[in-house]
């Protein structure tokens, strides 16, 4: 106590403050993979999402504060942003969960251990975002007269191949219903008949040729 108000203290001029051996805890907070096996780094967090253990249905609120793991999930990442995992445990059961980093949606993700409670900001968030990328398409195909004629006309034609399609299987299913096997085969015999008398009075204008030329 008797340092506590002193403004100011004596150095000899051989002091070296290189020679001063840090704590262990300064060292821990430089190098902190260097405390740990399996190159996690220890971190103080707060949860960003509310999630359920599936081991014990505990709920684990957004806001909670975890003494967590973290590391880089290897062979993830987005537009070469690397996706950090966390390693947490529950405030019941004490089994562990991991959450990542979702940097194309600028979020976090359950991966294993949990599940994301539902969430209105996020689904109104989504459905915002969504909304907007739908705006911003339809105002780039609104600038351009020739590409929306074209939608037009696509979707016409595709329409009329559609209904074209639609009654070619209509009339098949009526000949196929009106065609019964007595009526093929009078058909087909028809067609017998009518190549035999073709073959005969073909037969009949070859021998009259051949008479009228001798």
């Amino acid at each position: 106590m008797g340092d506590r108000k002193v403004l100011n203290y004596y150095y000899s001029p051989d002091f070296d403050p290189r020679l001063l051996r840090k704590a262990k805890k300064a060292q821990r907070r430089a190098k902190p993979e260097l405390y740990n096996k399996d190159g996690r780094v220890p971190i103080r967090m707060m949860l960003p999402m509310s999630v359920r253990c599936v081991a014990c249905g505990e709920f684990n609120y957004r806001g909670t504060k975890y003494n967590s793991l973290m590391e880089n999930a290897k062979g993830e990442d987005y537009l070469g942003i690397e996706v950090k995992r966390f390693y947490m445990k529950c405030t019941r059961c004490k089994s562990t969960f991991t959450i990542k980093t979702d940097p194309k949606n600028a979020d976090y993700s359950s991966e294993w251990g949990c599940t994301r409670n539902y969430d209105p900001h996020k689904e109104r968030e989504d459905a915002a975002r969504e909304a907007e990328a739908e705006r911003a398409r339809q105002e780039a195909v609104g600038k351009d007269a020739m590409s929306q004629l074209e939608e037009r006309t696509k979707a016409s034609k595709h329409d009329m191949d559609t209904l074209d399609a639609l009654d070619e299987l209509r009339a098949l299913n009526a000949r196929n219903q009106r065609v019964s096997v007595d009526a093929v085969l009078a058909l087909k015999q028809a067609q017998l008949a009518d190549a035999e008398a073709r073959a005969r009075d073909e037969l009949l204008t070859a021998a009259e040729r051949a008479r009228h030329e001798r």
